[in-house]
């Protein structure tokens, strides 16, 4: 993961077109965003929401205990929690 350097407006552009793509609209899940950028880096961030759109358009996640879908938020957060380590984690 490379944390390329990117500017305030860069950051914040990029936070709004994910929170868009994933239908994250409350402070908490989006400031998480921030925090997945800022630590993973844009190109992590992009891929991960590209992962989530295509497991989305293919029918979603079920929650570990199968009582029902994940949101689309949710997936990003729960493939963004496979993919780091737990300082990054907890960090996010």
């Amino acid at each position: 993961m490379t944390t390329e350097k990117l500017s305030r407006v860069e950051v914040q552009q990029l936070v709004s077109e994910l929170a868009q793509l994933l239908g994250e609209k409350d402070r908490g899940p989006i400031r998480q965003i921030k925090r997945v950028i800022k630590i993973c880096g844009a190109d992590f961030a992009r891929e991960i929401c590209k992962t989530t759109l295509e497991i989305e358009a293919n029918g979603g996640m079920l929650l570990a205990n199968k009582s029902r879908r994940r949101t689309t938020g949710g997936i990003f957060f729960h493939l963004v929690r496979s993919k780091v380590t737990e300082t990054q984690c907890q960090l996010i």
